[in-house]
């Protein structure tokens, strides 16, 4: 008998009901009773004293107020335009070197966290001991807008300086499939040069993952950058997202010959080379669980080697 059990009504199917609310619980698994403490105490205060050996509380019980916690406030220097130290040649080169740390974080496919790593403060301490190494929270607030602005200006400039654009879409997710985003591309004709720059990038999840939310995107960045009037066309992946906004916009649109080669011929690939595959994965997980096979496999590669190369004569 536990010290609920006269204050529950219990059921043939393994629920039971509080005799006092008639709340139902549902079924509990190994007599667990964290549900019943946390009912009794949220709505029979009184009972959940007595079940418990404490005495009840009077009726003017206040509970104690919990104290706020002080919020430190970090107060940022403010630029002053007349220090002389701001455009000193060791405040620039800091800069620059900074600057292309950042350069080298998102060239890389980096995280902002590597400049955290004791092996990178090491290196930056025997390589370029003058350096003040800036943590990554320092990155994320200053250089990484610092340089995404950059980056920004410079596409804008090369968009306005632009002939004709086309736009075209690329899905990318994580290797764990738990983010996805749309890729927006540009491929800028200046002169006889094509350019080839990520305009945008849409996050897509659960909830937007549609047709007008996909649209209304795309509009956003082609007003920002003003560029309705330049695009000839657009190229689509065969999604159906984008093939509704690309009808949507109003403008002639064909699919990337290229996705569609590379869809047809995995299809095909898998369907037709499917069992050699399970045979070479096969093979392959023999190899890498018996050590016995992983000293033998040299010599038996080199044995086939040596049969390929071999030619019969004619007779």
């Amino acid at each position: 008998m536990g010290k609920y059990t006269k204050h529950l009504i219990y059921f043939p199917n393994g629920s039971n009901m509080c005799a006092i609310c008639q709340h139902v619980f549902n079924r509990q698994k190994d007599s667990c009773t964290t549900i019943y403490n946390y009912h009794f105490k949220k709505y029979h205060i009184n009972v959940w004293h007595e079940i418990n050996g404490r005495e009840p509380e009077p009726d003017n019980y206040q509970p104690v107020e919990k104290k706020p916690r002080e919020l430190i406030q970090v107060v940022e220097p403010d630029w002053n335009p007349d220090d002389t130290q701001a455009y000193s040649p060791e405040f620039a080169k800091t800069a620059k070197i900074h600057r292309s740390i950042m350069q080298l974080i998102a060239g890389a496919g980096l995280p902002i966290s590597f400049v955290d790593n004791p092996a990178w403060k090491n290196f930056c301490s025997v390589a370029i001991p003058e350096l003040d190494c800036s943590t990554s929270v320092g990155y994320r607030k200053y250089e990484l807008p610092t340089l995404y602005d950059e980056y920004k200006t410079k596409i804008k400039g090369e968009l306005e300086e632009a002939h004709c654009v086309s736009l075209s879409f690329d899905r990318w997710t994580d290797p764990t499939n738990d983010y996805q985003y749309v890729g927006i591309i540009a491929r800028i004709k200046i002169r006889n040069d094509v350019k080839i720059r990520v305009i945008g990038v849409v996050e897509i999840n659960s909830k937007n993952d549609t047709l007008q939310y996909l649209y209304e995107k795309l509009e956003e960045l082609v007003e920002e950058y003003k560029i309705k009037e330049k695009i000839d066309f657009l190229v689509k992946d065969g999604s159906l997202n984008v093939d509704y906004a690309a009808r949507l916009f109003e403008k002639p649109s064909f699919n990337c010959i290229a996705r569609k080669l590379e869809l047809a011929i995995k299809s095909g690939a898998e369907k037709a080379f499917q069992s050699i595959l399970d045979k070479l994965q096969k093979f392959g997980s023999i190899f890498n669980k018996s050590v016995d096979a992983k000293r033998k496999y040299p010599n038996i590669e080199l044995s086939l080697s040596s049969s390929q190369s071999y030619v019969a004569p004619l007779e």
